[in-house]
């Protein structure tokens, strides 16, 4: 169930889910994507493409405080993605919980061999930990901080650990590349869904 929609009561595949779940598309993006910009004239090393990737990480967070400025606490807990999806500040609680999942299995990556990665329910984790009760603001200042904090792990891993993997409970291999490339994906389907939602506002 694990992202493979939107939202829970959205039944639109969302672009992440279809990325995680079709191999071969993931392995052209992971491993087909240096050597085709090679070819075009366009080098770029893994490390420069981990670079661009820390930026990226970094810009999606900008973006979504971009889209939430204006929105009220009301909005944020009563339009919805249809009539049973998820909330924009559900869709921001998920994000700023799944933040810190992300990272905590990055650090298995880095510090044990080849582990086995652990899977999350992220429909009954809304409900357990209540995000529609949070405050919006705090929520999204909470998930900077989380993403400022996975940022600078990455920034401090060696040549040596970037080379280690585990294995997802859903795909299978999974790299620190895997793990560095997931957040920001991550962040874009949720992005376009709180837009979704704000269209929604009369």
């Amino acid at each position: 169930m694990m992202n493979t929609f939107a939202a829970e009561g959205d039944r639109r595949p969302c672009a992440y889910a279809m990325f995680s779940q079709d191999s071969g598309l993931r392995n052209r993006w992971y491993t087909g994507l240096r050597p085709s910009i090679q070819k075009k004239g366009f080098p770029m090393d893994r490390h420069d493409m981990r670079k661009r990737q820390l930026v990226l990480m970094s810009r999606t967070i900008d973006v979504l405080g971009n889209i939430l400025q204006g929105v009220t606490q009301e909005e944020a807990t009563t339009l919805r993605d249809g009539p049973d999806g998820w909330t924009i500040l559900e869709a921001l609680g998920h994000l700023q919980e799944f933040d810190g999942y992300f990272q905590a299995r990055a650090i298995m990556i880095r510090d044990q061999e080849n582990p086995q990665l652990p899977g999350y329910d992220e429909a009954r984790l809304a409900q357990e930990h209540a995000y529609n009760a949070r405050d919006l603001r705090q929520t999204f200042e909470e998930l900077r901080q989380s993403r400022q904090e996975f940022i600078r792990f990455f920034e401090s891993l060696s040549d040596e650990q970037w080379e280690r993997a585990g294995v997802h409970p859903e795909n299978g291999y999974w790299s620190m590349e895997h793990a560095l490339m997931q957040p920001a994906a991550h962040d874009l389907t949720h992005m376009a869904q709180i837009t979704r939602i704000l269209a929604t506002r009369r």
